[in-house]
């Protein structure tokens, strides 16, 4: 439901509301105690605990399966989303989630997850609890002691910056704050709260007035995204509520969810909170998803506030590779004259007509296209259609047990629900069997597979970093970033060189002696054929952007040039310098993705060197 949000409505207004209505909390006390109605529309439950100015009420609905769809087709594309769940532990449960941001097909902008149980930097080092398109940042416990543990995943798509200043973890309460760039309009500044339930109430109340009425905070909109381990549904009883609350109502702003987020099988309590600065004309919607991800539920905010976005539409320049340009390209080799070349004596030379005749032909077999990037789903792959089913029927009893929570409903889920989780296991298990078994004599294959198993998958290297730090500057331009690469690498040499002392020992003393010779005789049609077929067709392109795939195929028609410009190399002692270009790729060893120094840079030559390398190796 969309209501609009009243700067006036303040503590004396919600008091006003609720003096002498103690028929509300009693009405309310019932609807608690009867659980098979707790989640039925209830027309006597008229509660004003989150009445607006007008006597508008904000509810927060709750969406299953069978109503999902309604809140899909009413979301703005423009509009700014923040989703927030309490996990649990997310070794244990983001297999779950990402299964239900999958059947949601919600695209949430900001994702709030509390209670991560993540003792180190899992998540940001782990490529298993990374979600697509999707940065995360994280805060965890200093302690030893499970439990706690904080982080948000932003979505590409938004600029932004963390607020560190605002950042604190306590053993009262865990705080990470970031500030959405919004050059549109005003910024929006973001907590994630949790405080445990033996955090300190006073202290974390007092933490959090300050924090919300800091100076260089106003006039932007803040959310408040958190697990308080706090009902506000207890007003009337519990005075650290009543507290907390009026804080909240006299600094101008609301909570937004206003029906219970964590139901067991004996208590239903609203612990998550969205709470958000009152600004005028804002429409919101809010809900809560019946889920068994965990022992909450996710609670979320649609904000048609106006955000500034970065372009998601990603392109890549990318080459049409089929059996008819390759066809086209064979062709194009087949009736070409090679005899400029075999006529030039000098192997400088002659390698450069070869390049220029070679290159005119590959482009005009294999023209480079513009193709924007598919976004990945977060859908795991050993998830069959099976499985999907079976997740809906579960779903569909999970809800029913909720609805009405009776012996047989409750027996029915959980019986069903470890069957589930089993099929998910041995899902996964024979997925993984498969694909170790399809690589069983290709190592690097099935190294790539551990490592996605364990989850240190490699973060793909085909894209520069969007920003650096250098001398304490934000660099965003991308002429400048590559700059910054290539200062950085060219350095690293004669930068770890000198720091190195003296020495009165030639490196010569280190060598032993050898009397071989390098073989200098012709060049043979089958040492080239030999070398070409070493050649790795899965291996990344050099800056010619030639496929090593496309040479091997190819080869009976290039033989002929090769094997003459080859030989004259072999025999001159020069290896042509085109053939000495390199296209070099930065990639990220570990650490902050912003420093430069963090990353390693990996070198691609063109495959006809990769071939000259191969004949003067062996030789």
């Amino acid at each position: 439901m969309e209501t609009n949000l009243l700067s006036n409505f303040n503590a004396k207004n919600y008091k006003s509301n609720n003096n002498g209505n103690n028929n509300d909390i009693n009405k309310l006390k019932a609807f608690l105690r009867n659980k098979n109605i707790l989640f039925e529309n209830n027309p006597e439950l008229n509660i004003s605990f989150f009445k607006d100015g007008d006597g508008e009420e904000n509810i927060s609905p709750y969406y299953y399966n069978s109503n999902i769809s309604t809140l899909i087709g009413n979301i703005d594309v423009n509009a700014l989303s923040i989703l927030h769940l309490n996990i649990r532990s997310i070794q244990k449960n983001f297999d779950k989630f990402k299964e239900f941001l999958f059947s949601v097909k919600i695209k949430f902008q900001i994702i709030c997850l509390t209670e991560t149980w993540c003792r180190n930097k899992e998540i940001k080092n782990n490529s298993n609890f990374q979600l697509n398109n999707y940065k995360v940042i994280h805060q965890i416990r200093g302690s030893e002691k499970i439990g706690g543990g904080v982080c948000i995943f932003i979505h590409n798509s938004l600029d932004f910056k963390l607020r560190k200043e605002m950042c604190s973890i306590t053993k009262d309460f865990e705080l990470l704050t970031v500030e959405v760039l919004n050059d549109a309009s005003k910024n929006v500044i973001l907590h994630v709260i949790y405080r445990p339930p033996s955090g300190n109430i006073k202290a974390f109340s007092k933490h959090f007035k300050g924090l919300i009425t800091k100076k260089d905070t106003y006039g932007k909109l803040i959310y408040c995204v958190s697990d308080l381990n706090l009902d506000f549904l207890d007003y009337e009883n519990n005075k650290n509520v009543r507290n907390l609350t009026n804080i909240i109502f006299q600094n101008g702003f609301i909570p937004t969810i206003n029906k219970p987020t964590r139901i067991t099988k004996n208590s239903a309590t609203l612990i998550d909170q969205i709470i958000i600065n009152n600004f005028k004309n804002i429409k919101v919607k809010t809900g809560i998803f019946v889920t068994d991800i965990s022992d909450h539920f996710p609670v979320f905010i649609i904000s048609q506030k106006s955000i500034n976005k970065i372009s998601e539409k990603k392109e890549i320049k990318k080459r049409i590779i089929n059996n008819t340009s390759t066809m086209t390209f064979m062709n194009l080799l087949s009736t070409t004259n090679w005899e400029t070349i075999l006529k030039t004596k000098n192997a400088q030379e002659a390698y450069n007509i070869f390049h220029c005749i070679f290159q005119d032909h590959y482009n005009e077999a294999f023209p480079i296209i513009s193709k924007l990037i598919k976004t990945k789903s977060h859908q795991n792959p050993w998830i069959t259609a099976g499985i999907i089913k079976s997740s809906q029927k579960k779903k569909r009893l999970y809800e029913k047990f909720i609805k009405k929570r009776t012996y047989k409903n409750e027996t029915k889920y959980e019986n069903y629900k470890r069957l589930f989780e089993t099929v998910i296991k041995d899902s996964k298990k024979q997925y993984y069997t498969n694909q170790l078994h399809n690589c069983k004599n290709d190592a690097q294959k099935m190294w790539r597979i551990m490592k996605e198993v364990i989850g240190k998958k490699n973060i793909s290297a085909n894209e520069l970093p969007k920003k650096l730090i250098i001398n304490n500057c934000e660099i965003t331009n991308e002429t400048l970033i590559s700059n910054s690469f290539n200062h950085e690498f060219v350095n690293t040499g004669p930068s770890l060189a000198s720091k190195v002392k003296n020495s009165k020992t030639s490196f010569e003393s280190y060598l032993t002696s050898n009397n071989d010779l390098m073989e200098n005789n012709k060049l043979s049609e089958q040492e080239l054929l030999d070398a070409v077929n070493l050649l790795k067709s899965n291996k990344g392109n050099g800056v010619d952007d030639v496929s090593s795939n496309i040479i091997i195929k190819s080869i009976f028609y290039l033989k002929t040039p090769l094997l003459h410009i080859f030989s004259l190399s072999l025999e001159q002692g020069i290896f042509p310098d085109k053939l000495k270009v390199a296209r070099v790729i930065p990639v990220l060893k570990s650490g902050d993705a912003t420093c430069v120094a963090n990353y390693r840079p990996i070198s691609l030559l063109p495959c006809f060197s990769k071939i000259l390398e191969h004949i003067m190796y062996k030789r």
